[in-house]
């Protein structure tokens, strides 16, 4: 229970990945939820996925998260 957080974030499926980083970055964490427009959860992104998109995408979030 401890490790769990209540507060979720979440990208839907059509925001593109920049945005994926930013809140990642933004929120300091290395995954987000994907949820289809209903809200229901279809997915995960990480920053392994961010890392097989673009190399330097996923360097400025590491840095950002780190802080």
């Amino acid at each position: 229970e401890h490790a769990m957080s209540s507060d979720l974030v979440c990208v839907t499926e059509d925001q593109d990945v920049t945005e994926a980083s930013r809140l990642m970055a933004e929120k300091q964490i290395s995954r987000v939820l994907v949820v289809d427009k209903s809200q229901k959860p279809i997915g995960m992104v990480s920053l392994q996925d961010l890392s097989q998109e673009s190399e330097d995408l996923t360097a400025e979030t590491v840095s950002h998260i780190k802080q």
